[in-house]
């Protein structure tokens, strides 16, 4: 609530920040999100500063961070990453566009509450197929 706070004060203080382009406004969202999130988790505030610093400064190419890199890159990962990307953008807007009469609409809106679901059944599938996952609240 601090957080969120101090970012609310912040723009409306600083007007500039809330004249961003669009695409800069979302990538300003989700950096304070992140760092947000990084003091959240950790236990302590030093221990936050040290994972912000090895966010910003610690970056290595040796060939143990490959390999790390690849095993991450997995096929559900990007999977997930493109139809992120592609549905990010006014994807919904464009097809109705595209294609005029009130017929079509409902079928596109059905599909997408079709498609929605079958995300959030693909996500639960493979949080209850995967191993340790704690429940970030019971730490406090």
């Amino acid at each position: 609530g601090a957080i969120h706070g101090a970012f609310s004060m912040l723009e409306e203080y600083v007007p500039r920040l809330r004249k961003l382009p669009r695409p800069l406004g979302h990538v300003y969202t989700l950096l304070v999100v992140t760092l947000a999130f990084v003091v959240f988790r950790s236990d302590t505030l030093s221990q936050a500063g040290t994972m912000l610093a090895a966010m910003f400064t610690d970056f290595s190419f040796d060939n143990q961070s490959m390999v790390e890199l690849m095993r991450q890159l997995t096929p559900t990962f990007l999977l997930s990453l493109v139809c992120g990307l592609v549905f990010a953008q006014p994807v919904r807007r464009a097809v109705e566009a595209s294609i005029s009469g009130k017929a079509v609409q409902c079928p596109l809106e059905a599909l997408s509450y079709v498609g929605a679901f079958a995300l959030l059944a693909l996500c639960l599938i493979q949080l209850a197929g995967g191993g340790y996952n704690p429940f970030i609240y019971f730490r406090f």
